[in-house]
């Protein structure tokens, strides 16, 4: 045998026995890496985000119970109802992030791209269990990754809850279908049930699990229906108490009640909707409320929407080669979003992007289905070309819908853009925009919201807020007293006046609304200091001390009131009361400026000029402006 010949033959041998299984490994690897990759380029911009004020307030900035993570904390997270929500899994995750990250959002945010991650790495291997297809399993996790109508549950903070259920919701699909095609090894099943009940203490909309299941034992035949619905029995029972929980959460809330027959054209508008956004997701808004009554009717087009039921009915009908998938498909992305069609969300969303986060995986598996079979029909590269073109226009969709959750301002103002007669955008525009020090811009926001509803009394509210922070006191009076007719039991709205009251000297006049105040919420510390405040200038100094000795029994931390006191302690000449006062103040906030300029008069008041500069310039430190007057007064002095 020559050696050329035997060459070849060593080469042929090597290709003969190269596993097949092997390579199918690397390719399916090499397509988890590019997901990885992709996902991480298109959410890449969202890391420069930060916190809006929109339920980011709630769940992390202020969110005392993210901040302990104690034994004792970790029991008070999972008692906690949180924006009228039960999530106690979510406020965990979120803790863990605040220990590593603090208030950092860059942190939170890479969270919840690492979920997305996980969760479309878990997509691409349902289904290519599922679908034995690794190129069926691609289209499906890449659809997954990368539409548009996914940025709000990505990029939103508060939107762990859902890339987090999400990722419990799959591991259960995934170690179900390793329960149906293993043998039932019972293992599978009971790693399922763990996962679904980690998935509803993530958010509650998990309760759809235990139908998905059904519907994966539809597609493989499974056609023993007693053990199906024994199996099934735990998933619903559990489904069953967190639903509960949930509808208590939420009961405190208000609600959005509709006559049945509108219920139903809501339902078919809003299932319209989250079908066409799929195939084209323009016009995307985070916000979409609820419509305006026209009369006794809604807009034309809701009652269009009823022909979305007969549309799927042909499509059942003719695509008779893919029924079964059809079938799959449609039911996969009505019941995994039935809760929220059935019983619509608390607030004023009436349609939203993260509703569609788990149902979108029914969409793009009959999308997948579509391109095998055209493929056999038509030029593989033909449909191949359409596809990526597609794709491409979303996965640039959404890189540029990432840039709309830079802030409360961008957020907000691309809302308006879309619905120029929101008031809850202007307001919480409005909002935003007088936390960054654009008072003016804020009261033309609440002008604008009051121009399109005279009846809103948050706008007043806030207008109050406003126009008192510019000085405007008389202003800031009316508007809260117009905020009082409108709703004599709006929140906070009595202290408010009241504090506007005692900065334009009208003391008794505050008093009376502190007293209110009060009266409408025995426990409000600020009211009850408040009055404490106004008696000082009335020269009550007991009636003050009787405050603030009760708001400190109402709140024992409530460090303004140490501040007060000491202060009516100073002026009854009881300085190591006074001082006493100060420093626990201090002790509970050590950054609390006031409690050091008040620290520096006390010592003024005592004759110790040097003591007191010392307490002057740690106030200036800790950024009270007033400090310098009392520096260039007391201690600048030659």
């Amino acid at each position: 045998m020559n050696s050329k010949f035997y060459k070849n033959k060593r080469k042929t041998l090597t290709k003969v026995h190269q596993p097949k299984h092997t390579t199918i490994f690397r390719k399916q690897n090499f397509y988890i890496l590019f997901l990885i990759i992709i996902t991480l380029i298109l959410f890449s911009n969202a890391l420069n985000n930060g916190f809006t004020n929109w339920d980011d307030t709630d769940y992390v900035t202020e969110n005392t119970f993210i901040k302990d993570l104690s034994i004792n904390g970790i029991q008070n997270i999972f008692t906690a109802i949180v924006s009228f929500h039960y999530h106690p899994l979510t406020l965990l995750s979120l803790a863990v992030d605040y220990h590593f990250w603090g208030m950092n959002p860059k942190g939170f945010i890479l969270g919840n791209i690492i979920f997305h991650i996980l969760n479309t790495v878990l997509v691409f291997l349902i289904f290519i269990r599922f679908t034995k297809k690794t190129e069926m399993a691609l289209i499906i996790a890449l659809l997954f990754a990368i539409h548009p109508m996914r940025v709000e549950s990505v990029v939103w903070i508060s939107e762990r809850k859902d890339v987090l259920y999400a990722f419990f919701y799959l591991l259960a699909l995934f170690t179900y279908l390793k329960y149906i095609t293993t043998n039932y090894l019972k293992k599978y099943y009971w790693l399922t049930l763990l996962f679904a009940l980690l998935s509803l203490l993530a958010k509650a909309m998990a309760v759809s699990l235990p139908i998905v299941l059904l519907l994966f034992d539809y597609y493989y035949n499974r056609k023993n229906y007693k053990t199906l619905i024994i199996e099934k029995i735990p998933f619903f029972l559990i489904s069953l108490l967190i639903g509960i929980i949930a509808i208590f959460a939420q009961s405190a809330a208000p609600q959005n009640a509709y006559p049945i027959i509108d219920k139903i054209f809501l339902i078919t508008y809003a299932t319209t909707f989250y079908f066409v956004k799929f195939f084209i997701p323009i016009h995307q808004s985070p916000l979409v409320e609820f419509p305006v009554k026209i009369g006794e009717l809604l807009p034309f087009k809701f009652y269009i929407s009823f022909l979305i039921i007969p549309l799927f009915g042909f499509l059942i009908y003719k695509l008779k080669s893919i029924r079964k998938e059809i079938i799959f498909s449609l039911l996969f992305f009505i019941s995994t979003m039935l809760i929220i069609l059935i019983k619509f969300p608390i607030g004023p969303a009436y349609l939203a992007e993260r509703y569609t986060y788990i149902p979108y995986i029914g969409m793009a598996f009959i999308i997948a289905v579509l391109y095998i079979k055209l493929s056999k029909k038509y030029s593989k590269n033909i449909v191949t070309g359409v596809v990526v073109i597609w794709f491409i226009f979303l996965g640039i969709k959404t890189h540029f819908q990432n840039t709309i959750w830079r802030s409360s301002e961008t957020l907000w103002s691309n809302i308006i853009e879309n619905n120029p007669h929101s008031e809850i955008a202007y307001n919480n525009r409005g909002l935003a925009e007088d936390k960054l020090g654009n008072v003016a811009g804020a009261i033309n926001d609440f002008n604008n919201v009051i121009n399109i509803n005279p009846q809103n009394a948050m706008a007043y509210y806030n207008r109050g807020i406003s126009k008192k922070e510019l000085g405007d006191y008389e202003g800031a009076i009316t508007d809260y007293t117009r905020t009082i007719n409108i709703d004599p039991k709006y929140e906070g709205v009595y202290y408010y006046r009241g504090n506007a009251k005692g900065l334009t000297g009208d003391f008794k006049g505050a008093i009376a609304d502190y007293n209110k105040a009060i009266e409408n919420d025995p426990k409000s510390e600020k009211a009850i200091t408040g009055r404490g405040t106004a008696k000082i200038q009335l020269g009550d100094l007991t009636g003050a001390i009787e405050d603030f000795n009760y708001a400190l029994k109402v709140n024992p931390n409530y460090t303004n009131a140490y501040n007060c006191r000491g202060i009516a302690h100073s002026i009854m000449k009881n300085f190591d009361l006074a001082l006493r006062d100060i420093n626990s103040a201090i002790a509970i906030d050590k950054d609390y400026a006031d409690a050091y300029l008040t620290k520096g008069n006390i010592y003024i008041d005592m004759n110790n000029t040097s003591e007191a500069c010392i307490q002057f310039e740690t106030a200036r430190q800790k950024g009270d402006d007033d400090a310098i007057n009392m520096i260039n007064l007391y201690c600048n002095q030659k």
